[in-house]
């Protein structure tokens, strides 16, 4: 057979006279050493696609399966994923489990293709049939859920079994998710992670910072999560900054959560975006943090329609514009936003930008409430048909976490009960409450006990949260993910400023911040965790920062 080659700036170039079947498993074989770096020479994603992609061209299934995969993921090229997607299809006509599979994915979710869930369905039938594992949970998931199939959690579950006892990790991890046992659970992360799952090593850190609370330790969590920052991780990324600024790794250090943040928002996670924009937002940077607000916002993330709504009604930043912020509300109330349906009732309650009706902001109140929002309660208690009543409406408020409802019952029960008011005080206190704040002050230095020490820094603590204002000016920040509220929540940690209210963040935003030198396809932001690691192996035992 007749060969000829040449090289064109350094990559070697296989033109193929003959397409014997030989020579073209020479050129698959050829074509897999660079693919894989195997065979004594070095990975190289150019040359493998150069023979690949000649025997592909063939008509060779492994290698229509390869060279589909490099178009889809960029690997050596540019992502093409309408060519990648059209050398699976060749692969998969000719019964290729793993192009079957690949093929599946692109029905079900509508890439470059129709979305078609029969034809998915199909395609991940036919490869499940030929025992391909990751195939076999996709299907298993399409019947968990009754999408393109009759709901069938039995069969579903069953295939998902069958997939995580072959070696799938995505099986594995989701069996984990779903197992109630901690130990059988961290047991089955721990087997995802060795199949190769990294997503699997969030789930872990999650499972440790809950589980073992205030005794889960710094460093196995923090060497987790880095691995998944290393992986382009939104949620790792997020929850990393979050532990950061709780003091997680000894004491808080606010200018690595912010680099994380930002870190996050360059991969487009709305969580990050939402939070840099909230602590400008709580400095006053009311037209900086807009910007954050909207990038958000287009990624459909209700809490950024929510503060861009606070910040139409409020006028700050922008002209006061009360029909922008009864959109910018609404398109929160549509994504099923408790907040946005208190707001609509605060709006309906003062009639603001509507006429004022006080029973259907109740109705808006009542809606906020049954999702657990305790300022919806609070509000709802002022219309409460007897004292009775009320008083059960500022309770539930209180449980939710509202400050302020801790505050009125302490009033309600001071003459009765100092010392339970002084508890119940303390509790809004601990919440940003400006009222308890007072309260405090107060009976510090007019009550039985005086400690004018103590009642200054109440006295402080009042003047700062004072700046709350009142009605819906402030935003939510645990809430806007909820992995972290609970991490943090079972980790003990309470952050004045984490609580739902702006202007208390004492960072000074004008502090220089390392750049994490983030781009979309390539990440090197982990140097900063990789210098605190060090220093951690070399005070192992001693206190962290």
């Amino acid at each position: 057979m007749k060969k000829k080659r040449r090289k064109e700036k350094g990559t070697e170039s296989v033109q193929t006279i003959s397409h014997d079947p030989a020579t073209l498993n020479a050129l698959v074989d050829k074509g897999l050493l660079y693919f894989y770096g195997t065979g004594g020479v070095r990975r190289d994603y150019s040359k493998a696609r150069t023979y690949l992609s000649e025997a592909a061209n063939a008509g060779i299934a492994k290698a229509q399966e390869i060279v589909g995969l490099m178009l889809l993921n960029g690997m050596g090229c540019a992502v093409d994923a309408k060519e990648g997607i059209r050398y699976m299809s060749m692969a998969a006509e000719q019964n290729s489990a793993f192009a079957l599979w690949q093929m599946g994915m692109a029905c079900a979710n509508g890439i470059v293709v129709e979305k078609n869930l029969e034809k998915a369905v199909e395609c991940y039938t036919n490869a499940s049939d030929q025992n391909f594992a990751s195939a076999r949970f996709e299907l298993g998931l399409l019947y968990m859920y009754g999408t393109g199939v009759p709901k069938d959690e039995e069969k579903g579950g069953e295939l998902i079994s069958r997939a995580a006892d072959d070696g799938c990790d995505l099986a594995v991890r989701y069996l984990a998710r779903k197992e109630v046992d901690p130990k059988k659970s961290r047991e089955l992360f721990e087997k995802a992670i060795q199949l190769g799952c990294i997503d699997a090593k969030y789930d872990l850190a999650v499972h440790i910072l809950i589980t073992e609370k205030k005794a889960a330790r710094p460093l196995q969590v923090a060497e987790l999560l880095e691995d998944c920052v290393r992986h382009y991780n939104a949620d790792a990324i997020f929850l990393l900054g979050m532990l950061f600024l709780a003091g997680f790794f000894g004491t808080a250090n606010k200018p690595n959560a912010i680099s994380y943040f930002r870190a996050g928002a360059k991969l487009r996670d709305p969580k990050a975006l939402y939070i840099l924009g909230y602590l400008l937002y709580s400095q006053g940077q009311y037209d900086k943090a807009l910007e954050y607000f909207m990038a958000a916002r287009k990624y459909k993330f209700p809490y950024a329609s929510y503060a861009l709504a606070v910040l139409y009604l409020m006028g700050e930043g922008v002209e006061k514009n009360v029909d922008l912020a009864l959109a910018y509300c609404n398109e929160s109330v549509v994504q099923g936003l408790r907040e946005g349906e208190y707001l609509f009732g605060w709006m309906f309650e003062h009639g603001e930008g509507v006429v004022a009706d006080k029973r259907v902001a109740c109705e808006w109140f009542e809606k906020s409430r049954s999702k657990g929002y305790g300022p919806a309660a609070f509000a709802l208690a002022a219309y409460a048909p007897d004292e009775q009543k009320a008083h059960a409406l500022y309770e539930e408020a209180a449980a939710c976490g509202y400050g302020e409802a801790y505050a009125k019952l302490g009033q309600l029960i001071e003459e009765k009960d100092l010392s339970e008011a002084v508890k119940l005080y303390e509790k809004g206190a601990r919440l940003s409450n400006a009222t308890a704040c007072l309260a405090l002050q107060r009976i510090l230095t007019e009550g039985p006990d005086p400690d004018p020490e103590r009642a200054e820094q109440y006295a402080k603590k009042a003047e700062l949260f004072s700046k709350i204002g009142s009605g819906p000016s402030y935003l939510p920040v645990l809430e806007i993910s909820k992995t972290a509220h609970i991490c943090l929540r079972t980790i003990g940690v309470e952050i004045e400023w984490l609580q739902p209210f702006p202007r208390i963040f004492s960072f000074v935003w004008t502090k220089s911040i390392p750049r994490l030198g983030l781009t979309y396809r390539k990440m090197h932001c982990s140097y900063m965790l990789i210098n605190l690691l060090r220093k951690i192996q070399k005070l192992r035992g001693t206190r962290m920062i």
